[in-house]
């Protein structure tokens, strides 16, 4: 609401914050590949 009352572009600054949540959701999901898991010894067995 602040950057719309102030005229700055708010959608600019939504998908910015949208895309850098995806990229990091991305990072986090590429460590429950078997590849990864075997690597870093992250298997629970």
């Amino acid at each position: 609401m602040f950057r719309q009352s102030q005229g700055l572009p708010w959608l600019r600054l939504a998908l910015i914050l949208g895309l850098v949540s995806l990229c990091t959701l991305h990072s986090a999901l590429v460590f429950r590949t078997p590849t990864l898991k075997n690597h870093f010894n992250l298997d629970k067995d």
